[in-house]
């Protein structure tokens, strides 16, 4: 027949040997459904420490902390890890884990009570210790305060007297029960003993009966939502209503003893019993959990749809929401489900090719078929379109409409052959693909009509809209565009060997508007604008029968060889795309799927047909999983060789010094759905660029410089990335040279070793310089000084030749006490000139006596006075014969033809702290008049004690830079009021200095 000829034509040319042999058989159940639960056991085989599981716990990272009689692990969902190594733990029966809110992993055993964090562990002290039995309780508060529960009482740990505080207490009897766990919730902890229930307050640890129950409770959990705490006995589980302190029957068994009640993530209420090895789920959900022989503690997973059931034998993870089979074995039905849709009152309906049409209802399976007439069941009833209350189908002589109780010809035609089918919203027609072109059919108006019919070289196998222009078609030759308004078809054929693009069965437009095309080597984009076809998930030998947008970034394809998940974001990095498979273990027959297209209900379930069976399942509870937690810094080496690496406790010790600069950091994300597909991301400094992404969880870091460090850490799972970002800041520390404050010292202490070498080159020439300068000017202030001598004697011996002249018999005996005085003043003088410096009290003494002499030739022509200061030390020093040539001016030249008593008076007067000085004052007749008297006389000494003064100052002033007080003397007229020259002043300043100065 015609007819069969073209559908065999069909699946030749799309080279779909899978469809011409694919048997599909479905099983239906005719009062409930089975519901699939994959199920995974772990023993020690997989890593566990040992198998018998006492207790569990999630972390806030999504580790899963296991505790067994000997020690505690830590799971990432795919190994396990021992976190008490190296006989950490007194007993390594771990009773309770506990976190608590800043991250810290509690732990107790039977002698042991501390806390993890950072993978280190840290005993608390304990001076009195409880005697703690096997049913005990821990619990951490929001306050991160320690509780104990256990038979006798309720108890505090408190940290300052390192023990612990009870807070309520009862003496254990054999009609007594333990108290119950806690509930926490306001400030205050709830909890049972018996019929009664507690609560403590926090803060204050006031204790009160906040209600009396009916029966006793033994469990107790808070309701996630409702203001209830539900409590359990052997048998009966119930709610207590906090505000109304009414109870309310839940579940009641007499044949089970209940020893766990908890909730799922769907706020569900699961106990275990321990009779029957038995976990129950409540009456919302009709069906019950796998059998779990032996078990002893429960663990809600939330975070990813995971119950955790600790065993006598090994961990077990149940999967709470999978995927469910219809089958049955008392029916045997089509095996070739082509078509799968619901009408509007929630039937899910089944075409086969050799069945006909059935639907599903209420958890049963029709009888009956409802095909119209019996030589039309033996078709293939292609896309379904679902418009308002009444679904269209098509199928091998036309299109048909199923409005939920019968099924009547919508469009009936012999050679139509509609092998797609797609309902445009945008101009209300359904577009049928045939082997010619596209037939269009408005339900509302009944019209009938060619959108266009042209040759083509194969049927039109999938049709969706890119704009209100423009028509997408694919087939198997390549694809086509239909401009309507210009009524032009636009062919692209990839017939060619190198092309990769053959075989173009599927296509969709999804909600960012996005075309893609599913072909026998792959999935394709569109690029409406280039208009061109993009490569993006190449598949050799795999096609791509089927496909739905189930949201913005994902996509289920229907692949020969099962059902896949395509991820595509388009706000993401390098609009990364990325592929899944849907595979669970021990699930049976597996999931498979061929070109016929998956379906969504109403229920947001995804319908897809296997290999003898139905599958369904709610893709957001199961396959995706958006909770990614940031990763840990799990372990870290340090290495001086690249070789032998070292562990390092990185809790405390965040530096690495030399010769230790190589690093290798072990990083750690926990998954306990799909451990296997997270990546990361690292960079070692907080503004460099992020690393390619990668499965590796271990980089080494070689030959690190100086300085400090922030490694972070990032990771994704099926495309989401992790918000949060893990850092690990650490440091290399610089050898003593290179470290800069060190190296900038070297750098200084050179330049001011070198300055300094050169300052004291510098200062020894100078001080060379000096010295020969002061050797110089000291030979040359010697020579002065001695200059002074010759002249004083000269004047001296030169006065007294008168007095020798003038010798009479009367003064002869005067003259030889002159010579006498003179010889002892000679001697004097003669011993000073040696002296460099003598005292203000021997300059003193050598000036009287020389005056006494002037007197005794001047026959008393003057009187003289020498005055010193009280608070002038006579043990300064000052350089000899200074003062003498100006006394010696005043008696021999000051009072020459004078009819008045003359004068001198030489004071030693204190001016400073650094200086002081001689006056010498004489009431003679005044340095003018004199040199008139005395025309041919120099003053030798004058010249002699102004170059004294000069060279001692410049000896100082090259020696000290700057001195405090200089070596100077001034000389001055006295005159009266009418002008008449009264006297001289002579006024010499000498600085300070003692003999130990010199």
């Amino acid at each position: 027949m015609r007819w069969q000829r073209q559908i065999a034509d069909c699946f030749i040319d799309l080279s779909m040997r899978c469809i011409i042999c694919c048997l599909f058989l479905v099983f239906f159940t005719q009062d409930v459904v089975a519901q699939y639960l994959p199920y995974k056991s772990f023993t020690t085989a997989n890593g566990l420490s040992q198998a018998q599981v006492m207790c569990l716990h999630k972390d806030q990272l999504g580790f899963l902390w296991v505790g067994t009689k000997n020690g505690i692990n830590r799971f990432d969902g795919k190994y396990f890890k021992r976190m008490d190594t190296g006989s950490l733990l007194a007993s390594p029966e771990i009773r309770n884990i506990k976190e608590g809110k800043s991250g810290k992993i509690y732990i107790n055993t039977a002698s042991d009570l501390g806390y993890f964090t950072n993978q280190s562990y840290h005993a608390l002290p304990v001076k009195n210790p409880l005697k703690i039995l096997p049913s005990v309780y821990l619990h951490i508060d929001k306050n991160e305060g320690i509780w104990i529960i256990d038979f006798y009482g309720i108890y505090r740990y408190n940290s300052r007297k390192e023990g612990f505080d009870t807070i309520s207490y009862s003496a254990p009897s054999p009609s007594q029960m333990a108290f119950t766990e806690i509930c926490e919730k306001d400030g205050y902890l709830y909890y049972c003993r018996e019929n009664i229930l507690y609560r403590t307050s926090i803060k204050s640890l006031q204790t009160e009966k906040f209600a009396i129950l009916e029966k006793p409770a033994y469990h107790i959990v808070k309701h996630p939502i409702l203001e209830q705490f539900i409590l359990a006995d052997h048998h009966t589980v119930y709610a207590l209503d906090l505000n109304l302190k009414k109870t309310k029957l839940v579940y009641e068994n007499k044949n089970l003893i209940l020893e766990q009640i908890f909730f799922d993530n769907h706020n569900h209420l699961l106990v275990k019993n321990s009779m029957t090895d038995f976990i129950y789920i409540d009456k919302k959900i009709p069906n019950h959990l796998p059998l779990i022989k032996n078990s002893i503690v429960i663990l809600c997973d939330k975070q990813s749809n995971i119950i955790w059931v600790g065993t006598e034998h090994g961990l077990n993870g149940i999967c709470q929401h999978g995927i469910y089979e219809f089958n049955s074995q008392n029916k045997i039905l089509p095996t070739d489900i082509w078509n799968i849709y619901e009408t509007s009152d929630s039937a899910i309906w089944f075409h086969s090719y050799s069945y006909g049409i059935a639907n599903f209802k209420n958890n049963k399976l029709a009888d009956k078929s409802l095909s119209a007439e019996e030589k039309h069941r033996k078709y293939v009833y292609f896309q379904s379109q679902r418009i308002q209350n009444d679904v269209y189908f098509n199928h091998g002589y036309g299109l048909l409409k199923n409005d939920g109780n019968r099924i009547t010809p919508a469009v009936y035609k012999y050679s139509f052959l509609p092998i797609c089918s797609f309902y445009d919203k945008q101009t209300g027609y359904i577009l049928l693909g045939t082997q010619n072109g596209i037939q269009r059919y408005h339900p509302f108006l009944k019209k009938y009509d060619t959108l266009f019919m042209e040759p083509i070289e194969r049927m039109i196998l999938s049709i969706c809209r890119i704009d209100s222009n423009r028509l997408f078609c694919t087939s198997a030759s390549g694809y086509y565009i239909y401009y309507e308004k210009q009524k032009f078809l636009e062919q692209h054929h990839y017939l060619e060997k190198q092309s990769p693009f053959r075989g173009a069965v599927s296509c969709l437009k999804d909600s960012n508007n996005r075309i893609w095309v599913g072909a026998k080597d792959g999935l394709y984009e569109y690029l409406p604008n280039a208009k061109k076809i993009v490569e993006r998930i190449p598949l050799k030998g795999k096609l791509i029968g089927s496909m739905l947008a189930y949201n913005r970034s994902t996509i289920l394809l229907g692949i020969d060889d099962g059902i896949f998940i395509f991820r595509t974001y388009i706000n993401s990095e390098n609009n990364e795309k990325s592929l899944y498979k849907l595979d669970y273990e021990n699930s049976g027959t597996g999931i498979s799927c061929n070109q016929n297209s998956f379906f969504r209900d109403s229920k947001n379930r995804i319908w897809a047909p296997s290999i003898s069976l139905v599958n369904v399942f709610k893709f957001d509870e199961v396959f995706i999983d958006t909770n990614i937690h940031k990763p840990i810094i799990n372990e870290v080496y340090s290495s001086s060789t690249r070789e032998d690496w070292i562990p390092t406790n990185f809790e405390n010790k965040l530096e690495f010094a030399y010769p230790f600069r190589h690093i290798r950091i072990n990083f750690l994300s926990a998954s306990m759905n799909n451990s296997n597909k997270i990546v990361y991301q690292y960079r070692l400094h907080k503004n460099d660029e992020w690393s390619k992404w990668s499965t590796e969880n271990s980089i080494s870091l070689y030959d690190l410089v100086p300085g400090n460090y922030q490694f972070q850490i990032r990771c994704k799972q099926q495309g989401y990335i992790s918000d949060e970002i893990t850092t690990f800041s650490f440091s290399i520390i610089p050898r003593w040279h290179e470290i800069v404050p060190i190296r900038y010292l070297i750098i200084g202490s050179s330049l001011l070793l070198l300055c300094s070498i050169g300052l004291l080159w510098h200062y020894h020439r100078k001080n060379k310089q000096y010295l020969q300068q002061k050797e110089k000017d000291e030979l040359e202030l010697e020579i002065l000084k001695q200059q002074l001598n010759p002249h004083f004697l000269r004047n001296t011996l030169k006065s007294f030749q008168r007095k020798i002249l003038d010798i009479t018999e009367e003064n002869k005996f005067q003259v030889a006490d002159n010579v006498s005085e003179l010889s002892r003043l000679f001697s004097l003088y003669l011993e000073a000139s040696v002296k460099k410096y003598i005292t203000i009290e021997d300059e003193i003494k050598l000036l009287s006596y020389y005056l006494d002499f002037q007197i005794m030739r001047f026959k008393e022509r003057f009187t003289y006075e020498i005055i010193k200061s009280p608070t002038l030390s006579g043990e300064l020093t000052l350089m000899p014969m200074i003062i003498q040539p100006f006394v010696e001016n005043a008696s021999e030249k000051a009072f020459l033809n004078i009819n008045y008593a003359g004068s001198i008076k030489i004071e030693f007067k204190d001016l400073d702290e650094s200086s002081f000085c001689v006056i010498v004052l004489d009431n003679g007749i005044g340095r003018t008049k004199s040199k008139a008297l005395n025309q041919t006389h120099i003053s030798h000494s004058t010249r002699i004690i102004e170059k004294i003064h000069q060279l001692y100052n410049e000896m100082h002033r090259t020696k000290m830079k700057t001195y405090q007080a200089p070596f100077t003397h001034t000389i001055s007229d006295l005159y009266d009021e009418n002008g008449n020259a009264v006297g001289t002043r002579v006024e010499i300043i000498f600085p300070k200095q003692s003999q130990n100065d010199k």
